[in-house]
């Protein structure tokens, strides 16, 4: 069983380490910039040399860090992080305040029938109308209606002020996922660097759907799990398990893609069980799922039972999945992006859900035959669809967060001065460090086999993530949630990438010092 486990650990690294190595070749060399004022993909050469000083600058820091992690102890980083929680989260509140920012297009029909909803009224809900087609969206108005009834108000900021803290939340649930894992104060205090610096983590704290909500239920989620998987007894098990649900269940409703995160911790989940066949963390991460599927369509039902709705008859995932095949490179299609299809055939068939599901059946057929003629169409499809969401440093953070009444004239900057373009291009050199470092730790785990096992659990999160990303309608703000996920492996990462360098350069320099010391003697004696 023994060999069976590391066989699939080792799976695990080398398909996480080649898609991270074919990330890092492309985004050393290319940007898949998406501007402010739309969503449209433009694709820059970048130059290698930026990317390699910012390595060097990294790892000189990591000399800076290492000094500093020796004067701090872990009580003393503990205070650190939440004080930068906090300090994070009192900025966001400020940002929010001065940005003016109204919410348009899916954000608005989410927002404003969680206001209506927070009232006792059912709006966009009749047949034919936005969430009779796509009811999964419900669970997340109906998180967003509570707030408004705690707060007593209709404020949109309301909302965002709550994914503020959520944001001071995630940085500091990650933080104890690096030291239940790593426990090491340079990674600690690289780890919160990288939260600080990763703008999109900010500036998504403004936007009015599920991305902030999914982020930090995803990494609750996954502390929750490994306490969970370190408890020997099973009512400590049913202590952390029943938190872990929770928290996995708040970040599926806000974001059904996240259900990538369940898969993950159920597979790492039957790998811990070869080898110390214990049955209560397998039912209790069976529970997770229930929680989560179960929460979301209590949440449904309980509007179904308000309203006097039928709200059973939503749009099929096929028809996304079909969508998400869709786009001719050769005529100018972004493959996979949104055109409607999914929308429009579902109307067509007058919202017959089966009628639908065949023509999108038939469509995805068509696809693969296509494909089956045309190989190389195939592997071009899928690297552009893959880049266009994964090499677009932004993850649509500027984009989508644009919209804003007359905001100040430093967050304007931010968003089409001479500051977005220092903002974009330092997260170019930012997400070409985060996949290179991403690569070197699947490296690490291939290599090492003295590794946790739940340290594979991030990276069969980022897998499961690029299997959605190219399945999926493409966006590169859909991959934001495991782009956040994917600092942790980043963090840990460079700190061993800067630990093996150094024991490099030491090894060759008293190589080369022993070589010049022997050579001087072999002079001094054959001049005697």
């Amino acid at each position: 069983m023994q060999k069976i486990q590391q066989g699939c650990f080792k799976i695990i690294a080398v398909i996480g380490m080649l898609i991270f190595g074919f990330l890092t070749w492309y985004t050393w060399r290319f940007t898949h910039r998406m501007y402010t004022d739309n969503e449209d993909i433009v694709v820059l050469a970048d130059p290698l040399w930026k990317h390699v000083l910012a390595f060097v600058l990294v790892m000189i820091l990591l000399v800076l860090l290492s000094k500093a992690a020796e004067k701090l102890s872990e009580k003393a980083m503990h205070y650190v992080v939440i004080g930068v929680c906090v300090c994070v989260t009192a900025f966001l509140i400020f940002l929010i305040s001065e940005a003016n920012a109204y919410a348009v297009v899916d954000q608005q029909h989410i927002n404003g029938t969680a206001m209506e909803l927070s009232k006792g009224n059912f709006i966009e809900m009749n047949p034919g109308e936005y969430f009779s087609i796509v009811p999964y969206q419900l669970g997340l108005v109906k998180l967003f209606s509570w707030i408004y009834t705690l707060s007593g108000d209709q404020i949109p900021d309301t909302i965002r002020y709550v994914q503020a803290v959520c944001v001071g939340l995630s940085i500091y649930a990650g933080f104890l996922i690096i030291r239940r894992l790593w426990h090491q104060i340079r990674i600690e205090l690289l780890y919160v660097l990288c939260m600080i610096a990763f703008f999109p983590l900010h500036l998504y704290s403004m936007f009015l759907y599920g991305e902030t909500l999914g982020v930090c239920g995803t990494l609750w989620g996954v502390w929750f799990f490994l306490k969970m998987n370190e408890s020997d007894k099973p009512k400590k098990m049913l202590l952390w398990g029943i938190p872990a649900m929770l928290a996995v269940a708040i970040a599926y409703i806000a974001r059904s893609a996240l259900i990538v995160v369940w898969i993950a911790m159920m597979i790492i989940q039957l790998l811990i069980f070869l080898r110390n066949k214990k049955l209560v963390p397998v039912i209790l991460t069976v529970g997770i799922l229930i929680s989560m599927v179960g929460g979301q369509n209590l949440l449904i039902h309980s509007i179904e039972k308000e309203s006097g709705l039928s709200l059973d008859n939503g749009m099929p995932i096929v028809l996304n999945l079909a969508m998400g095949l869709q786009g001719n490179i050769e005529e100018g299609d972004k493959p996979g992006a949104y055109n409607g299809y999914n929308w429009n055939t579902f109307r067509d068939y007058d919202l017959d859900q089966e009628a639908s599901s065949v023509d999108a059946r038939n469509n995805i057929r068509e696809r693969l035959d296509f494909w089956k003629s045309n190989p190389k169409e195939f592997v071009l499809f899928f690297k552009t669809k893959l880049l266009n969401q994964w090499n677009e440093p932004g993850y649509g953070a500027f984009s989508m967060t644009r919209f804003m009444e007359e905001p100040d004239e430093w967050i304007n900057s931010m968003y089409y001065g001479q500051t977005n373009e220092l903002m974009y291009g330092f997260l170019n050199q930012y997400q070409a460090l985060a996949y290179f470092m991403t690569f070197l730790f699947f490296v690490v785990l291939l290599i090492k086999n003295n590794r946790k096992e739940t340290e594979y659990l991030i990276g069969l999160i980022l897998i499961g993530g690029i299997v959605f990303s190219a399945l999926y309608e493409a966006k590169s703000r859909y991959v934001y949630p495991f782009a956040v996920v994917g600092i942790l492996y980043m963090a840990v990462g460079t700190t061993l990438c800067y630990d093996y360098l150094k024991e490099f350069c030491y090894g060759w320099l008293k190589k080369h010092m022993d070589k010049t010391a022997v050579k001087g003697l072999e002079t001094n004696a054959e001049e005697s």
